[in-house]
């Protein structure tokens, strides 16, 4: 049996301040991914390939875990006239059977480009570079 110390860290949100112990996925296990505002599929496309590498299974259908991820993207102004901006928040957290937390992940930045839609599609570039770097690490670590 695997511990993981859920610690919370600087920078991090939402995790949980109490200390758990808990299983986490052996490899060949399968995980299903839930995202809520992917755009054409790459940051379930980053999730996947991190997953497969760390030697789980991607199974949308029949999962023993399941990592629910939740995107929120917000534009902000700033003194800027030239420039559009956006605020990337991810949470994500790997959950077993029964709800229960067992990794959780978030990250938030800014990034901006001369229009809206450019902004948006650097703030996920930027997002699948950020999972694919760190992602299978804190798999890893547990």
């Amino acid at each position: 049996m695997k511990k993981l110390w859920v610690i919370p860290l600087i920078g991090m949100m939402c995790l949980p301040k109490v200390l758990a112990e808990t299983n986490m996925p052996e490899q060949g296990s399968t995980v299903g991914i839930k995202i809520n505002a992917d755009r054409g599929g790459v940051i379930q496309s980053a999730f996947s390939a991190v997953l497969i590498e760390a030697g789980l299974l991607n199974n949308n259908t029949h999962f023993d875990y399941l990592l629910d991820v939740h995107i929120t993207i917000t534009p902000f102004t700033t003194n800027s006239p030239n420039m559009q901006f956006v605020r990337f928040e991810l949470n994500a957290e790997l959950l077993d059977n029964d709800g229960n937390v067992l990794l959780p992940y978030a990250f938030f930045f800014r990034d901006g480009h001369v229009n809206q839609e450019g902004a948006e599609s650097r703030a996920f570039r930027e997002a699948v570079r950020k999972i694919n770097a760190e992602y299978g690490d804190l798999l890893k670590e547990q």
